[in-house]
Formats: structure tokens, sequence, C-alpha cells
């Protein structure tokens, strides 16, 4: 469990960064940096992925999306986005993950 600390300096770090996606990104890099062990990272990569979204970023889409998807697999526009972004990315192995969230959108 995430100390009483580290909540608040979470809070006041996003609250800090207004809406700008890249100070939320910038504000929750920088505490995954200090807090590398946290209990919070499944909600901070939830948050980073849907402030690369926002920002347009495949590469943090990619590198956030994907472990937010192993806690909320069923949020259909993180399956979306990561899958456009591993295609955008290029490559078989991308490929091949792409078609894996891509189908798991289709079953929904």
């Amino acid at each position: 469990m995430a100390s009483d600390a580290e909540k608040h300096e979470l809070a006041e770090a996003i609250q800090e960064a207004n809406t700008s996606g890249y100070d939320i990104i910038r504000a929750l890099e920088a505490h995954l940096r200090k807090y590398p062990d946290t209990p919070l990272r499944p909600d901070i990569y939830n948050l980073l992925a849907k402030a690369a979204v926002e920002i347009r970023d495949d590469a943090r889409i990619i590198r956030y999306g994907e472990p937010a998807l192993a806690a909320t697999p069923n949020d259909v526009t993180l399956l979306d986005r990561v899958s456009r972004a591993l295609l955008n990315a290029g490559g078989k192995d991308n490929a091949a993950r792409a078609l894996g969230y891509a189908n798991a959108l289709r079953i929904m």
C-alpha cells in the first residue's frame, strides 16, 4: 500500500500539471523514477497511457498501454490505440501483438 505521503505527492504533481498531457506525463514519469516499487504503478500506467493517447505519442502508448491493458483488458479505447500504435511502429512482432489486441477488441 502506498504511503499517505506518496499519495499526497502524486496528487499534488498531477494537480500542478494542470490538464496538459505533456506535463502529466512528465510528472508521472518523475513519480515512477522516485518511487520505482510503488503499488500505484498500475494506476499510474493507466494515467500515462491515457495521456499518451491524448498527445498521440505512439511510443508511450505502447510502453504504458500494454501494462495498463494487463490490468484493465476491457478498455476499448486503449485496445484500439495500442493496436494502432503497434502497427505504426512496424515489424512482424508488433503486428502480431496488434492482432492480439484487435481480436480482443473484436470479441467485445
